[in-house]
């Protein structure tokens, strides 16, 4: 029977927890660490094994950033010796517990408006972006196709004889000719902005997928 994909909901949590626990580790200059002595530390649940599942109640006792990527330390809590693994071994609403134990830093006690906000403030921005160069490559085309076919009329009426020049011919003979390269310009630009934005978006729909 078909059912709802929790597997990719549960990806997304966590790389949304992910997300939210390196910001607030940078926030706190990219490091912390619990005294383990003490009771009020962090106690996660870790698949340790990787691929075979194997449960284990681990202590953290540090989180810190290298190289633009977020680190554990912790020991199991049952036997107390060191455990080794990565964050997507973290059982997803774990890794929002580690930030529970991080205190306030700078006046600032809250990390969703940093991290989910702002991601969807640029979700907005390349949406808005993408439509705003759909749009401007459809009135350059439509412009561009519309004034070559007066262009062309009036150039065909003057050498046929059909019609003396006027206002009208100096700018579809004379005028137009320099906007257009300017239209084509602005075209062809706004084109690969448009051609990048729709690539980047049909690569992210794939890889969350």
């Amino acid at each position: 029977m078909q059912h709802t994909d929790f597997f990719a909901r549960i990806r997304a949590i966590k790389t949304e927890e992910y997300k939210e626990l390196q910001a607030a580790v940078e926030l706190h200059g990219g490091i912390y660490e619990w005294d383990l002595r003490n009771p009020e530390h962090p106690v996660i649940a870790v698949n340790l094994n990787g691929i075979i599942p194997a449960p284990a109640d681990v202590r953290i006792y540090k989180v810190y950033i290298r190289k633009g990527m977020l680190k554990l330390c912790g020991v199991e809590k049952e036997y107390g010796e060191e455990a080794r693994f990565q964050p997507e071994e973290v059982f997803a609403g774990h890794l929002s517990t580690i930030i529970d134990y991080l205190p306030p830093i700078n006046r600032t006690d809250s990390i969703v408006s940093t991290t989910v906000h702002t991601s969807n403030l640029k979700n907005m921005d390349i949406k808005s972006l993408y439509l705003m160069a759909a749009i401007i490559v459809t009135i350059t085309s439509t412009t561009g196709i519309v004034g070559n076919i007066f262009h062309r009329m009036y150039k065909n009426k003057v050498r046929k004889g059909i019609a003396v020049p006027s206002p009208k011919h100096r700018f579809w003979n004379e005028v137009y000719p320099i906007l257009d390269g300017y239209l084509l310009k602005i075209h062809r630009l706004f084109l690969i902005i448009w051609t990048t934005i729709s690539i980047f978006m049909l690569y992210d729909s794939i890889v969350k997928s």
